[in-house]
């Protein structure tokens, strides 16, 4: 195996060929201030929404003991009425409820308050609403929420490295946000970290921060003065964004794909949604696994039943010695035999890997094994026809 490691950051991937649309960084779906400037025509300065601050005269008995609720700094939102709060303070029956909801989830539920904000930032960025993140990022700081973990969140990086609970904090959020669903694996995950009553939990305090979400960008709440926006999200303001366009291969309508390229995701392990778990006692933590969230879109592989049940049998018996040829006794894992990967692992191995790419013909070339793939783009004639283990096989790769 070549065991060799290719210094600094190996994912050039084309970044210099790619051509991105300019970002512009939004409020929220309808807005895109710049810190010091105008607010809308229909925000107020006082409140910062579309309605002016709510006035405690203005209420009646059990308005005013709400309101005093809302700036009570024992019981009071992390903005206080510069907020959802203030927001709905105009019906004090939904602010009273909400705001009793709202200390219950953040405070009450047993996951602490780094877990609490973990899932409040990732429902905030699956949402890419500015003002709960703004507000979030600074309590998960305090909370205890590592630098790393938020930038993951931030820009949506891959779940690496992280426990058991927080990947799947995460990857929870965006299903349940991105996908619209949550995948059976991910729930039984979830299930099997918080219990049942947990998940409930977890799920409404991502629900109530959504809802809260969804008030802040209808009411147009802007940022403080003279914050900035912390999230990376394309502005929408009536017209449709500059697609995505990728530099094409000279003289072609072809991609350009040159470059170096590494796969930094947990699918080389399991291309679905999977928590740690140990190795082989005698390899210590060589052949340990990884937390992932998966590369597979809604995380469900239509497997049939018997395709399924033979999927988990070589996943447990793939450190099982067997004979290979009479003589030795090797794994049922090919990498533990450090043979060449197949298509798609060879891409999945978190090992760097080259593509060079012509007119006629591509050619992949892999660390792993020294490995290497011809891909010709023009037609390859007739397939080879050939048998393995007493079946008859065929295969045809054309027009890659």
């Amino acid at each position: 195996m070549n065991a060799s490691k290719v210094p600094g950051v190996i994912l050039l991937a084309c970044i210099a060929s790619i051509v991105l649309p300019e970002t512009v960084y939004a409020q929220n779906p309808a807005r895109a201030p710049t810190p010091g400037a105008a607010l809308p025509k229909d925000v107020y300065p006082d409140s910062r929404f579309r309605l002016p601050l709510p006035k405690r005269e203005d209420l009646d008995d059990y308005g005013k003991r709400v309101f005093d609720t809302m700036v009570d700094p024992g019981r009071r939102s992390l903005v206080g009425l510069n907020g959802p709060a203030g927001i709905r303070m105009y019906d004090p029956k939904v602010a009273d409820m909400m705001n009793t909801a709202n200390l219950y989830l953040r405070r009450e539920t047993g996951f602490g308050d780094r877990l609490t904000e973990i899932a409040i930032l990732t429902t905030a960025r699956e949402m890419d609403n500015q003002f709960e993140w703004a507000a979030h990022e600074t309590a998960g700081r305090k909370a205890g929420v590592e630098p790393a973990i938020i930038d993951i969140i931030r820009y949506r990086r891959p779940v690496t490295g992280l426990g058991a609970k927080e990947t799947l904090i995460i990857g929870f959020g965006r299903e349940l946000f991105g996908q619209k669903k949550v995948s059976s694996v991910t729930f039984a995950e979830a299930l099997r970290l918080f219990g049942r009553r947990g998940l409930v939990d977890l799920t409404s305090l991502m629900a109530s921060y959504s809802a809260t979400s969804a008030l802040l960008n209808a009411f147009d709440m802007q940022l403080p003065e003279g914050e900035k926006p912390q999230l990376p999200v394309p502005a929408s303001n009536g017209q449709a964004a500059a697609a995505f366009h990728a530099a094409r291969l000279a003289g072609t309508g072809n991609p350009n794909l040159n470059g170096l390229w590494q796969a930094f995701t947990e699918a080389n392990w399991d291309i679905q949604a999977h928590a740690a778990k140990a190795g082989p006692p005698e390899f210590g933590a060589l052949f340990a696994e990884p937390a992932g969230i998966g590369v597979v879109e809604g995380n469900e592989i239509p497997y049939q039943p018997w395709a399924l049940v033979k999927k988990r049998e070589n996943f447990e018996k793939r450190f099982e010695r067997v004979a290979a040829d009479g003589v030795r006794s090797e794994p049922l894992d090919p990498e533990a035999k450090c043979y060449l990967p197949g298509v798609p692992r060879a891409t999945y191995m978190p090992f760097p890997f080259q593509i060079v790419q012509g007119d006629k013909k591509v050619v992949i070339a892999y660390e792993y094994a020294g490995a290497s793939r011809i891909i010709p783009l023009a037609d390859a004639g007739p397939a080879p026809t050939a048998t393995w283990a007493g079946r008859r096989v065929i295969g045809k790769e054309t027009r890659w």
